[in-house]
């Protein structure tokens, strides 16, 4: 990915989302392809299964536990790059949405209405940066769980298919 495009991607929470879901996509579609063939080489080997067959079902094996573990190192990094703080601000923005819709709620004449409902407006357009923050860590942590299962079963469909 360009540099532009990257920085533009880590700016919009939408934009990082959407390339989890393409990644997604692109894992599951090259699964799909691995899958299939490997199911057709488990069908056909021969007892006992060839040096070369022997070879691919282990690797089987050890890339999922690998990826497994790449995937839960990568989450972990970017769970501790995380703001300590950034839960203790959602919560105190939900609560301080709750205690203006009370307020509103609780309003006596028009000019308190409209009082109390720009302060709760306030109180949501302060709120709808940490939701956004708090969804693009999240989309972070997702993307970053993704890669090695995603290059994993790139690389494979890319291999196998040439076999």
């Amino acid at each position: 990915m360009k540099r532009r495009s990257s920085r533009a991607l880590a700016l919009n929470p939408w934009l990082m989302w959407a390339d989890v879901a393409c990644k997604t996509a692109e894992m599951m579609t090259a699964s799909a392809q691995v899958i299939g063939h490997r199911s057709r080489r488990l069908a056909t080997a021969t007892t006992p299964p060839s040096a070369r067959d022997q070879r691919e079902f282990a690797q089987m094996g050890q890339e999922k536990v690998d990826a497994a573990v790449e995937s839960a190192q990568a989450v972990t990094k970017q769970l501790l790059r995380l703001d300590p703080l950034l839960g203790l601000r959602a919560s105190r923005h939900m609560f301080a949405a709750a205690a203006a819709m009370m307020s509103l709620a609780s309003s006596r004449s028009a000019a308190q209405v409209m009082t109390r409902q720009a302060r709760l407006l306030r109180v949501a357009a302060d709120s709808s940066s940490t939701m956004s923050t708090i969804s693009a860590a999240s989309a972070r942590v997702a993307r970053s769980a993704l890669k090695p299962v995603h290059i994993r079963a790139k690389t494979n469909a890319k291999r196998l298919g040439k076999l």
